[in-house]
C-alpha cells in the first residue's frame, strides 16, 4: 500500500500563506503584553494557491483562481463587526478585498477566554480563522503511535477552515474522515484484484475513488482501511487508531450494470470510535487535475469505485478542502517574525481543520496557555 506522504504528494494542493502583522501593540515594544490596546489591531493576510488535487468533470473548474485577501481587526471592537470585502484605505492593501475579524468571548471558563473569529467567501472557497487559547494535540505516526504535544504556557492556537463554496454542495449526514489510505481488494471464482483508492474533490464531495478494469463476473469487495494521518484534539485522540474492515458479498458485475450502492457498513474500533463506509460503483469518471487533461479508461468491462467514510456521530456543515498546505507567519510591528510553521490537518470536537500552537502575542487581552479541554469551548 502506497504510504501516506505519496497520497500527500498526489493531493496536497492548495497552498495558503498568512501574514499576521500586529499594529500599534502601545508605545512599549513588548508585542506579548496582555493589556489590552485601543489602538491595537490585527492584520492577517491570506494567499491561496489553487488546488492540483484529482478533479471529475463536475469540479473540473473550481478554485482554479489564485486568492490574495486580507483578514483585519481592532481589539477594541465589539463582537457583531462588518464582514464584508470592503477596501479601508490601508497601505499595501488597496487592491485587495478586506474582511472584517471579529472579537467573539466565552464565558463559560474562569478565564478571559476571548477567541477571534473571521470569515472570507472567495474564488470558490469559504476560509475561517480562529485564534484561541492553546490545547493539546495528539499526533499519529506511521507505526500506529500517538504522541501528545503539548501547548506552551503563552501559546495560542491558530484554527483555520477551508470549506466548498463553489459547488453549491453541503455534505449530508456524517463528517467526512481524509487522509487516510484505502484498499479495495475484489474476489470472484477467478480473479482477485486489488485497487488503491486515490482521494479526489468531486461535486459529492471528498470521496477515495478509482477507475478499473473488471472483467464480468460475481464478486466479494473487502475494503482495508488504515488510520488518518490526522492530529486529534483531547476529544478525538482515541478515534480512528486501528484499522478498519468491512466487507460486501455477492456484487453482480456485468454489462447490464449502470451505477448502484455496492453496500454500506457502520464499523466500530477497538476504542468504541465509529465509521460509516458507503462504497458505490458507477461509470468511469474522466478524472484529471489542473493543466492535465482527463485520464482516460475505456472498455466494457470498467468500472468507477467511489468510497466516503464519515463519522455518523458528528452532524456535517460544509465540505473542506482538506488538500492543503497551510503556513502562518506572525510579525511585530517592525517586521520582525515572532512566529512561524506550517499548521496541520487537525480533527477537532466540531470536525476537520487546519491547527497549530503558536507563540503569539496576547489577543484582546485573553490570556494564554489555558487548555480548558473543550476545544476552545467556541461552537459552529
Amino acid at each position: 500500500m502506497k504510504t501516506y506522504h505519496s497520497l500527500i504528494k498526489v493531493t496536497m494542493a492548495l497552498q495558503i500563506t498568512f501574514l499576521i502583522i500586529f499594529l500599534g501593540c502601545g508605545e512599549s515594544n513588548d508585542p506579548v503584553s496582555s493589556e489590552p490596546q485601543e489602538s491595537s489591531s490585527v492584520r492577517l493576510q491570506v494567499q491561496v494557491n489553487p488546488p492540483t488535487s484529482l478533479r471529475t468533470l463536475d469540479t473540473w473548474n473550481y478554485w482554479t483562481t489564485p486568492v490574495n485577501v486580507i483578514f483585519e481587526a481592532t481589539t477594541g471592537e465589539e463582537p457583531g463587526g462588518n464582514d464584508g470585502g470592503d477596501d479601508h484605505g490601508h497601505d499595501g492593501i488597496a487592491n485587495l478585498p478586506v474582511f472584517t475579524l471579529n472579537k467573539l468571548t466565552n464565558n463559560q471558563s474562569g478565564e478571559d477566554d476571548e477567541i477571534l473569529v473571521g470569515t472570507a467567501e472567495v474564488a470558490g472557497m469559504e476560509i475561517e480563522v480562529t485564534v484561541g487559547d492553546g490545547l493539546s494535540l495528539w499526533e499519529m505516526h506511521h507505526d500506529g503511535e500517538l504522541e501528545e504535544h503539548h501547548a506552551d504556557e503563552h501559546a495560542r492556537h491558530v484554527q483555520i477552515e477551508v470549506n466548498d463554496a463553489a459547488t453549491g454542495h453541503h455534505a449530508h449526514g456524517g463528517v467526512t474522515i481524509a487522509l487516510c489510505e484505502v484498499t479495495l481488494i475484489a474476489q470472484s471464482n477467478t480473479d482477485t484484484l486489488e485497487f488503491e483508492l486515490t482521494p479526489a474533490q468531486t461535486g459529492h464531495g471528498y470521496r477515495y475513488e478509482a477507475n478499473a478494469e473488471l472483467p464480468f463476473g460475481e464478486y466479494d469487495i473487502r475494503m482495508e482501511i488504515e488510520p488518518p494521518h490526522f492530529f486529534r484534539t483531547e476529544e478525538t485522540r482515541s478515534k480512528w487508531i486501528s484499522d478498519f474492515e468491512a466487507e460486501f458479498t455477492g456484487f453482480q458485475f456485468d454489462s447490464s450494470f449502470t451505477s448502484a450502492t455496492i453496500g454500506e457498513s457502520v464499523l466500530v474500533g477497538s476504542s468504541g470510535d465509529s465509521l460509516k463506509i458507503t462504497l458505490r460503483g458507477g461509470a468511469v469518471e474522466p478524472y484529471g487535475a489542473i493543466g492535465i487533461g482527463a485520464i482516460p479508461l475505456s472498455g466494457n468491462e470498467t468500472i468507477n469505485f467511489s468510497v466516503r467514510l464519515e463519522d455518523p456521530t458528528l452532524e456535517a456543515h460544509a465540505q473542506p478542502l482538506y488538500d492543503a498546505l497551510v503556513t502562518l507567519t506572525a510579525q511585530n510591528p517592525e517586521g520582525g517574525t515572532i512566529a512561524s510553521g506550517m499548521l496541520e490537518a487537525v480533527y477537532g470536537h466540531h470536525g476537520f481543520y487546519f491547527g497549530k500552537n503558536m507563540n503569539l502575542p496576547a489577543l484582546g487581552g485573553t490570556g494564554g496557555g489555558h487548555d480548558d479541554g473543550n476545544g476552545n469551548g467556541h461552537e459552529h
